[in-house]
């Protein structure tokens, strides 16, 4: 694979889970089973995209194609994403967190 810029290699959706599991927040990418965890959602969600800009930038950097060797996370999250509902983004900073599911996209152009 030709080095590219990553504007050209970053998928332009994703499915993100956000879930509190016994006081933690976690995200869970579903296309790519890449997931982190945080004390706060924001938390979650600032370390799920340094790890995801992170691994498309060391493949990038080696020529390869940064998701080809990542499979999209188990049927078990994509089960939860169906029974979640979608919510706004400012409802992240409100505090009125549920279980629920995020564009990526959406995520992304708040955070600048």
């Amino acid at each position: 694979m030709k080095s590219e810029p990553l504007e050209r290699v970053i998928p332009s959706s994703l499915s993100l889970l956000l879930l509190n599991e016994d006081g933690t927040w976690v995200v869970q990418c579903l296309e790519y089973d890449i997931a982190t965890q945080g004390s706060t959602p924001k938390e979650a969600f600032d370390d799920f995209w340094r790890a995801f800009i992170g691994q498309i930038a060391a493949y990038v950097s080696i020529g390869e194609d940064p998701f080809e060797r990542i499979r999209p996370a188990p049927e078990f999250y994509w089960k939860r994403l169906r029974e979640c509902r979608s919510i706004d983004l400012d409802e992240i900073d409100s505090g009125i967190i549920p279980e629920l599911s995020v564009d990526a996209r959406s995520w992304s152009n708040v955070k600048g």
